[in-house]
């Protein structure tokens, strides 16, 4: 019966709109009778607020059902019936009431649209001031997060700020294991901290990681007790917990764990809470897809970096202790800080002793494991790297130190033949990858490589110092190099090159190959300039045309890309040389040192696999053990080479035009300038020459632009065949070149120009559509006191071709 009179009810509308009604209809009677014709205009009241509660419609129902009920009462008591109604005059009056109604109706309605589209606006406001500050809260979250150095740290950050951003009372960072299936705690927030670090998956069991990964939506549980997505072992360990929200925390298609926010008391999640945890889970998922990155590239890095000073260690190392104390310290220091260090093997004992650089916690007494036991027994026995998560579940550990959880370890071998192991404990489980392994085991055969070297060779460089010689040897060879490096062009190079050689006693010899032609071209020898004088008069040819076919060298070195020691070079030149008899070859060769018991070092040079070309070094006390130094060396003068290459082609391409091989306008003007200072400081005489090829548009129209472009070089080799070293000439714009000429009089101007022409018009240029002929006008101007600067010289040079053009072309004006 209630529900019927709540004033949302229709039903309860009538009965009001009737008892409002009637007793409206008795005051007014009353009122009428006591006061008179005035009081009727109270009657507006009951239809005023009927209007403004329920809308103008019901106003009108109002005003009908009071007209009704009134004339239906007056005609019983007698009352006069219109005169008490409203107002006194009836019809109108009931008219103006209504009218009256339905205005406070619309305006009820009006204000109560406002009042809620205000309502909905505040409440819209809230929630957008609401998820602002999330974001900022999140921003300042991830923000913190990312400035953690690992993992870890910015797990534990994500928690606590997590478990505060939500205000839970514990938050679990879980870890997904793709290999196993299972999670893997990784950080919690709250009391449960300690004990969730602790608790571990169990096959089978339902945790909510695993769900939440599955619909890779969130998940929201009011009820932990009561929920398919936990298994009741894991309820039991978490007895104090009653709701949870689950987010995934998913990368790429990547399934990286999850985030748990748990609560003890009872609580209901909204939409809004659901959408900002999944935001929150989006934006930590992308902060560890970052700082994972970060982390594997600064372990990459690091691990460059320890590779390359094992390389060093290897290349630097005098005996074999000092070369397996630089690398424990070397790598313990960089990748593996607990126990880390080399075995090495007694074959005659059958066991394993640890170096005496190996790092082994507090326990500094001598430990002998035999062959077979233990894990590095039988890594030592089986040549096979092994990698054990936890020692507490391998029955082969031999406890040597109760800190150590998990080992890696991999073999020191040199083909088939143990040297020993290198050992890596950690008081951390799980705590070595694949990745750890792959490193030692390189880091492994570098090492072993090296100890068998040093052992087998151990005698003769005791005897011959061979050591200290290859040591020095590799200094002066470094300083060789950067010297070398710093050189402008290859020519620098080769210099730089010739000239340390030289100090060291040694003469090199430098040639390129050439991949089109399949020839081996001398570039450079540091032979003295008298030497070089007496093999060209008897060759009858430059040394820099010497084209020496590849194949020859096959023979003699088997494969040309290896470096090698060619014993007798005598042989080796005449086989090169073959036009020239054997006993030419040895008057040649004799003063530049070279005889058939001076070895000739033959060092290739390549770059990232290309040939780029050959290396020959010979003096005195090369040996075959100074292959593998000088073969470093090589490399870093092949790369020497190639950058001063690269280097001289980026010079040449930023001041030459590429098509004609002239100077381009802007490198034109740099040294112009600094020929018109010079000339305007000494008062010398300075005349410019601007070149306009007549009509040369009709030739790219006529032959095509790759005609045109050979036509334009034709030109330009003509022009530079004429002109001094000392002229400058660049290209000014498509058919326009202009040439500076120092030093010179005006009738030379005038007759190199007029040469110039002539030539020009001369040529006959061969295509495939026929010979092209061209003619060009020629514009001169000279220095003089009106001449403010180089522009303005060239300018006047413009404007007399321009003249030249004008008297009919192909002529030389002077202005």
């Amino acid at each position: 019966m209630m529900k019927f009179l709540r004033p949302s009810s229709k039903c309860a509308r009538w009965v009001y709109l009737i008892i409002a009604s009637g007793g409206y209809i008795l005051i007014a009677l009353l009122l009428h009778h006591l006061l008179g014709p005035p009081a009727a205009a109270l009657g507006v009241i009951p239809v005023m607020v009927s209007g403004w509660l329920w809308g103008p419609w019901w106003a009108l129902v109002a005003v009908v059902f009071a007209t009704l009920l009134h004339t239906g009462l007056s005609n019983l008591t007698g009352y006069p019936g219109w005169d008490t109604l409203f107002v006194s005059g009836g019809g109108p009056g009931i008219l103006v009431v209504a009218l009256m109604g339905m205005i406070f109706g619309h305006l009820s309605r009006v204000s109560r649209r406002y009042r809620q589209e205000r309502n909905e606006y505040k409440q819209m406001q809230r929630k957008q001031r609401a998820h602002a500050d999330f974001l900022i809260l999140l921003n300042d979250i991830i923000h913190a997060a990312l400035e953690a150095d690992d993992t870890s740290s910015l797990l534990k950050i994500l928690a606590n700020r997590m478990g505060e951003l939500f205000a839970a009372d514990d938050c679990f960072i879980t870890l997904w294991d793709e290999a196993r299936g299972m999670p893997i705690p990784a950080a919690a927030y709250g009391q449960l901290n300690q004990a969730y670090a602790s608790t571990t998956a169990k096959p089978g069991e339902h945790n909510l990681t695993a769900a939440v990964l599955e619909a890779g939506h969130a998940l929201a549980v009011d009820d932990i007790r009561d929920t398919p997505y936990l298994s009741p072992s894991v309820v039991a360990e978490f007895p104090f917990l009653r709701s949870a929200l689950a987010l995934p925390l998913i990368a790429a298609e990547k399934k990286l764990g999850a985030v748990l926010l748990a609560f003890r008391d009872f609580h209901r999640f909204t939409e809004d809470e659901i959408g900002r945890g999944e935001l929150a889970a989006w934006q930590i998922s992308l902060a560890m897809v970052k700082v994972s990155l970060m982390e594997e590239a600064r372990t990459r890095l690091q691990e460059l970096a320890v590779l390359h000073e094992v390389a060093l260690a290897t290349i630097e190392a005098t005996n074999e202790d000092d070369l397996i104390e630089h690398v424990t310290r070397i790598i313990g220091t960089g990748l593996f800080p607990d126990n880390f260090g080399v075995l090495l093997l007694d074959e005659l004992a059958g066991e394993l002793y640890l170096h005496s650089s190996y790092r082994l916690g507090e326990r500094e007494q001598p430990i002998r494991i035999p062959l077979g036991k233990g894990i590095t027994g039988q890594v030592a026995r089986s040549g096979l790297p092994r990698r054990v998560d936890d020692i507490s579940q391998d029955p082969d550990y031999i406890n040597v130190d109760s800190r150590v959880q998990s080992e890696l370890c991999v073999p020191l071998k040199v083909g088939d033949h143990i040297v020993g192991v290198v050992n890596a404990e950690s008081a951390r489980l799980k705590a070595f990858t694949q990745a750890d392994e792959n490193l030692l085991t390189i880091v492994a055969g570098q090492l072993a490589t090296v100890i068998e070297r040093l052992r087998t060779t151990e005698a003769e460089y005791r005897k011959t110092k061979q050591l200290e010689r290859a040591n020095a040897l590799i200094k002066v060879l470094a300083q060789v190099g950067a010297r070398a490096s710093a050189a402008p062009n290859p020519d620098g190079v080769m210099q730089t090159l010739g000239t340390e050689m030289a100090k060291l006693g040694l003469t090199c010899l430098v040639a390129f190959s050439d991949p089109e032609s399949g020839n081996i071209n001398i570039r450079y020898t540091s032979f003295p300039s008298r030497i070089v004088r007496l093999i060209e008069r008897a060759s009858k040819r430059k040394m820099q045309d010497f084209r020496i076919s590849s194949k020859r060298f096959f023979p003699l070195t088997q494969k040309i890309s290896e470096p090698a020691l060619l014993r007798d070079p005598i042989a080796i030149a005449s086989n090169i040389l073959a036009d020239f008899p054997k006993h030419a070859v040895e008057k040649v060769l004799r003063p530049i040192g070279l005889t058939e018991s001076i070895p000739v070092c033959h060092l290739p040079l390549v770059v990232k696999g290309k040939f780029l070309g050959i290396l020959w070094l010979w003096g005195e006390g090369l040996r075959e053990s100074d292959l593998p130094t000088m073969s470093i060396f090589a490399s870093q003068i092949a790369i020497a080479l190639q950058n001063a290459n690269l280097l001289a082609e980026i010079r040449r391409l930023a001041i030459t035009d590429e098509l004609t091989g002239v100077y381009n306008r802007r490198h034109f003007f740099e040294l112009g300038r600094l020929e018109f200072d010079r000339s305007r400081r000494y008062n010398r005489l300075l005349f410019a020459l601007f070149l306009d090829l007549d009509h040369f548009k009709r030739v790219n129209d006529r032959f095509g632009h790759a005609a045109g472009d050979k036509a334009l070089q034709a030109v330009i080799g003509l022009c530079r065949k004429q002109l001094r070293s000392i002229d400058i000439i660049g290209r000014y714009g498509g058919d326009e070149f202009v040439i500076l000429l120092a030093e010179t009089k005006p009738a030379s101007a005038c007759q190199a120009a007029e040469r110039l022409r002539e030539l020009i018009s001369e040529m006959q240029i061969p295509t495939k559509k026929g010979i092209i002929r061209v003619t060009a006008s020629i514009g001169i101007a000279g220095i003089d006191e009106n001449t403010a600067d180089l522009v303005a010289l060239v300018d006047r040079a413009d404007q007399a071709a321009y003249a030249a053009k004008q008297a009919g072309r192909n002529r030389v004006a002077i202005k």
